[in-house]
């Protein structure tokens, strides 16, 4: 398709990948693709980015570091707040070159040493301080937490799995491709979550917060001004 497109004299510049898609979890193969006709490679990372963090993800995710760009949102796969997400460029230069530019308002601006200038980096030039979102989290509990917490997610996958399998009714083809764990903590069972690792009770307030803990209470929680939902 894209010789085809050159042939017809257009340009194609932009290759996209998905590392996981929202229904399926798949990823593309194609960064050799995207060599091969020397275009830009973008990796829509959005959902299934941060499982790279577990040992099968590792694997399964393998050379996304080589992607020219990668979109990824900590909402979903890190569980913090909502519009907490980032664009990655392998070439910072590309960006300055695309969004740099000046105004008769922007006369007082001026590079603070070696402080990069967000407003040459993307079209807003007044931003929130998205990365502290994602950098407390992570200093507080570390990168061992998440990894823990996404191997549960493909632990739940397999179990539902499991359990609807027994189930006359509904069809259930394919099981989930799970790649291998990430620690020696025991699978879920059709009993439920072992001991060393009991499932956490999670509570999502509407605001954006989340709170996580062994003992959520409903009362404490739900609130008329602020209501929740567990899981």
């Amino acid at each position: 398709m894209i010789r085809a497109d050159r042939d017809t004299g257009m340009r194609p510049f932009l290759l996209v990948a998905a590392a996981g898609t929202t229904d399926t979890g798949t990823v593309d193969l194609l960064l050799q693709l995207a060599r091969r006709e020397d275009v830009w490679f973008h990796i829509d990372a959005v959902y299934g980015g941060f499982f790279r963090l577990t040992v099968g993800g590792q694997e399964r995710l393998a050379g996304i570091e080589q992607a020219d760009s990668i979109t990824s949102i900590r909402t979903r796969t890190l569980f913090m707040p909502f519009g907490t997400g980032c664009l990655i460029v392998r070439d910072i230069a590309a960006l300055h070159a695309a969004h740099d530019g000046t105004g008769s308002y922007l006369q007082d601006m001026q590079a603070a040493g070696g402080v990069p200038d967000s407003g040459h980096l993307g079209p807003e030039l007044t931003l929130e301080i998205r990365g502290l979102r994602a950098w407390l989290p992570l200093h507080l509990h570390g990168v061992d937490a998440f990894r823990e917490a996404l191997d549960e997610k493909l632990d739940l996958a397999e179990h539902v799995h499991d359990m609807l399998s027994g189930v006359a009714e509904p069809e259930v083809p394919h099981r989930p491709d799970r790649p291998p764990r990430s620690s020696a903590s025991a699978p879920l069972t059709a009993a439920g979550p072992p001991a060393s690792r009991p499932m956490r009770r999670v509570a999502v307030c509407w605001s954006g917060s989340t709170v996580t803990g062994a003992s959520c209470s409903p009362a404490r929680w739900s609130t008329a001004a602020m209501p929740c939902a567990f899981a």
